[in-house]
């Protein structure tokens, strides 16, 4: 019995301890010791600190651990944090060449890359689409239907043309010679016409042409601009590298989602949202 009182006594202790702890964490109370900014929080808080301050260089990681920071020289060199995401694919390359045998970052890259240069293509990519120029628009499709109803009026105008002809032949006296007349006229007129539709048709053709290769070199210059697209092919070809991610445990936490979006993003009723 003695000898199981000291062990008794430590286990309470680790136990008050441990509620303590843990009614600090949950926030039971609002104030007081015992909240979340009490006077034995901030005395944990203090104490850490000067565990991690007081630290020899033997508590440190082994030289095969390399921390690369976002410091005040990085800082300098690339600007404020986010940086251009061309800037982590870069890392992610460079380090994966070096040999690392594990990349990981303790940040979240959780929404889209927002580069002046790649935003301001993106617009005229989305300009040019909402301008109907398009092949597949509403309003070059128009006008190739246009096109061709007055290609097929055509052909039905060369048909009256071939039977006018046969009405001229059978005419005699001044009624063939203004038949004969008619017949010039509406045929140099069909003449000029169908010259007309086909120079429109291969106009239309060359424009569709010329649009489908622009929109295809804008869509080309976004994506080779993309920082999003850069770090996306830098992690695919380095599977060594670990990503952020931020990860709720209570559905409060996740604002503006709905109940069907929640369930979504975590994959299902009863998993975790993250």
């Amino acid at each position: 019995m003695k000898r199981s009182i000291p062990l008794l006594i430590s286990m309470a202790i680790a136990l008050i301890f441990v509620m303590v702890h843990l009614t600090i964490e949950v926030g039971f109370f609002q104030e007081g010791g015992l909240s979340q900014n009490g006077i034995i929080r901030v005395l944990d808080r203090k104490a850490l600190d000067m565990k991690f301050a007081t630290r020899s260089k033997f508590d440190l990681p082994p030289p095969e651990v390399v921390i690369a920071a976002i410091d005040e020289k990085s800082l300098d060199r690339h600007g404020l944090w986010p940086w251009n995401r061309t800037v982590i694919a870069d890392f992610i390359t460079q380090a994966t060449r070096g040999g690392a045998a594990v990349i990981a970052f303790d940040a979240a890259f959780t929404d889209e890359d927002k580069n002046t240069s790649y935003q301001q293509v993106q617009e005229y990519v989305e300009a040019y689409r909402e301008s109907q120029l398009l092949p597949e628009s509403q309003s070059l499709r128009s006008l190739n239907e246009q096109v061709e109803k007055l290609l097929a009026a055509q052909a039905k105008q060369a048909e009256a043309i071939e039977s006018l002809e046969a009405a001229v032949k059978r005419s005699k006296g001044k009624a063939k010679a203004s038949a004969a007349q008619a017949l010039k006229d509406t045929t140099k007129s069909a003449a000029l016409t169908k010259n007309l539709l086909e120079q429109t048709e291969k106009n239309i053709s060359s424009w569709m042409q010329r649009s489908e290769e622009f929109y295809g070199m804008l869509n080309s210059k976004l994506e080779s601009i993309s920082p999003d697209a850069a770090m996306a092919k830098a992690v695919a070809n380095s599977p060594q590298t670990i990503l952020g991610y931020i990860n709720y445990f209570d559905r409060k936490y996740v604002i503006g989602l709905s109940k069907e979006d929640i369930e979504v993003l975590g994959g299902g009723k009863g998993r975790k949202v993250s």
